[in-house]
């Protein structure tokens, strides 16, 4: 059974170093000489059918497309690639990522490379079909493979027909796919599957609704047995289920385009509205720099009329400094008058004391000369008369120096307030 390509050009031309061979018999002499070749980066296919490839072919096939980028398939069918060939493929497969169809039919291939093959294929996620007809994979061979499904979710496509499986790959395909959504065609025609392999198949279409093609034509299985009717009919309910998802999935792209249309309309609305209100804003920017050139003056001004202020508050502190020091001058003079009538006044009181002793004792030593001592006393009482005159004077001027005290601290505290008014401002 032949294998479906892609309808992508096949390349015309291999280069080799600086020789260029124009045809498929070149490619196999490069094989065959082991000698390194590349494809033509404009080409996506590499197909070499129906030719003696052999282990050191694929060996050097492996080796070219590790640094190839542009190959998306690789088609080895009848191509004598033995096990060691696979494994060679196998490796190179690690670092390509680009090759999406990969045909290695009707190569004799056993279950012996199947393991380096899965342990490659979890990590690949490129390689979308894989052809391994006409093989001897064997039930083991089919199990490994298929144990594969259940972490790889890229390949949509396998056809593992003509490999002699029996019932148990049959189970082992059927137990597998149940945790597997993303194949879609497993082909599994001229194999050795009976009733009970394919009723292991129908127990996974129960639970697997994406497959939808499983041809088993040339199996011992019946045809148009219970089995393989409800076989069929799970398929066309999986072909049904896929459908619907294509058509939810046009009218989900449907209504996405709808939705990024209105958003690009919206999008352009609103740059057009975030245009005019840049404009907007570069006007007030404007009209921002001119209040701020104002601006700009107006506090220059300021700072004369502060520096002015400044220098007038200088002053007035150097007029108030020489003020107190004026007041506290005539302060230590009023202290020094003060202190001088105090000096005096005690020195009257002492003479009057001695005075009224000296009295005393002619008042008592003279108590004959009566009129002369009432003359005495009358100069006294004089005496003391003026001493209270003067008394009466020392009060008013102790009374003058404290009104000029509280003046002197009224107009201080008037400066004061000046002082911090004209901080303020």
């Amino acid at each position: 059974r032949k294998f479906q390509r892609p309808t992508v050009l096949r390349p015309t031309h291999v280069e080799m170093g600086n020789t260029v061979v124009h045809n498929k018999e070149g490619v196999l002499k490069c094989i065959r000489k082991k000698d390194g070749f590349k494809v033509d980066k404009k080409y996506k296919e590499m197909i070499l059918d129906d030719e003696n490839v052999g282990a050191d072919g694929a060996k050097l096939i492996s080796e070219c497309l590790k640094k190839d980028s542009t190959v998306t398939l690789l088609s080895l069918n009848n191509a004598k690639v033995p096990d060691a060939g696979v494994e060679s493929l196998a490796a190179c497969l690690q670092s390509n990522h680009q090759i999406a169809t990969l045909n290695l039919a009707n190569n004799g291939i056993s279950e012996a490379p199947m393991n380096s093959l899965c342990q490659t294929l979890l990590t690949n996620n490129s390689l979308t079909k894989l052809n391994l007809s006409g093989n001897s994979l064997g039930d083991e061979g089919i199990a490994k493979l298929f144990l594969l499904f259940t972490q790889n979710f890229s390949i949509t496509s396998i056809d593992v027909s003509s490999n002699g499986i029996g019932d148990k790959g049959a189970a082992a395909i059927g137990l597998h796919l149940k945790k597997n959504h993303t194949l879609h065609s497993l082909d599994l025609q001229n194999n050795k599957i009976g009733d009970v392999g394919a009723k292991s198949l129908c127990d996974c279409l129960r639970s697997n609704s994406t497959i939808k093609t499983l041809p088993l034509f040339g199996n011992p299985t019946g045809v148009f047995t219970p089995i393989w009717n409800e076989i069929e009919n799970r398929l066309i309910i999986n072909q049904k289920f896929a459908s619907m998802r294509k058509g939810i999935e046009q009218n989900t792209t449907k209504r996405v385009n709808e939705i990024r249309n209105e958003t690009e309309t919206k999008v352009v609305e609103l740059t057009a509205l975030v245009e005019a209100k840049m404009i907007e804003v570069d006007k007030s920017h404007a009209i921002l720099l001119e209040k701020m050139t104002e601006f700009e003056k107006y506090r220059a001004e300021a700072e004369k009329k502060n520096k002015e202020l400044e220098k007038k508050v200088d002053a007035l502190c150097d007029n108030l400094e020489k003020l107190q020091k004026d007041s506290e001058k005539k302060n230590k003079e009023l202290e020094k008058k003060v202190d001088a009538l105090c000096d005096n006044l005690e020195k009257l009181q002492k003479d009057s004391e001695k005075k009224n002793k000296e009295l005393e004792k002619k008042n008592e030593k003279l108590s004959n000369e009566l009129s002369k001592a009432q003359k005495a006393q009358e100069q006294l009482e004089k005496s003391l008369q003026k001493l209270e005159k003067k008394e009466a004077q020392l009060e008013n001027d102790v009374k003058t120096v404290e009104t000029t005290a509280n003046k002197v601290d009224a107009l201080f505290n008037q400066l004061e307030g000046r002082v911090r008014a004209a901080e303020a401002k």
